[in-house]
């Protein structure tokens, strides 16, 4: 027997504080993708080198602070959009 599942549309009115809020988390999710991206470009353009991820996770002691910083931020924003 199939188990039938409701689903339900909910259209978001935010105020403008949690409007900015919800913007900027995927902004900041953005960047860390993009700077691995752009690492990786520059490496084929300079130098025709493949970065593979064993070459990048030499650099990730860098990159996971400011992954920490940006979570640690989307966090406390989260909870602000909770209030």
């Amino acid at each position: 027997m199939h188990k039938t599942y409701r689903t339900y549309k909910y259209k978001l009115q935010p105020t403008p504080t949690q409007e900015q809020t919800m913007a900027f988390v995927p902004r900041r999710c953005r960047e860390p993708y993009h700077a691995a991206f752009a690492v990786r470009h520059e490496a084929w353009r300079k130098r025709a080198v493949s970065v593979t991820l064993a070459s990048e996770s030499t650099q990730l002691a860098d990159s996971i602070k400011v992954l920490l910083t940006a979570w640690q931020s989307i966090s406390l924003l989260s909870r602000r959009i909770a209030e």
